[in-house]
């Protein structure tokens, strides 16, 4: 089963995800592009969904360091 990752600081973004997906894919959801990061390793994600707009770090930011670690997954 493939894993989605959602980045997004809205709880409502999250639910429309996983009831859209949630039937053929693992979907997790985090609030933050720090608590992302943090999860990466364990998560091991097939795609990311990330908004660009979130608190703390941004959502550019997030995928600049994504990229320093070497083959990141796809990035929507």
């Amino acid at each position: 089963m493939t894993t989605l990752l959602v980045i997004d600081d809205e709880p409502g973004i999250w639910r429309a995800f996983e009831q859209a997906f949630s039937g053929a894919h693992r979907v997790v959801s985090v609030p933050s592009a720090e608590a992302a990061l943090g999860r990466l390793g364990e998560l091991k994600p097939d795609l990311i969904l990330l908004d660009i707009g979130l608190p703390g770090m941004s959502g550019l930011d997030f995928l600049a360091r994504l990229k320093e670690r070497g083959d990141p997954p796809p990035v929507i």
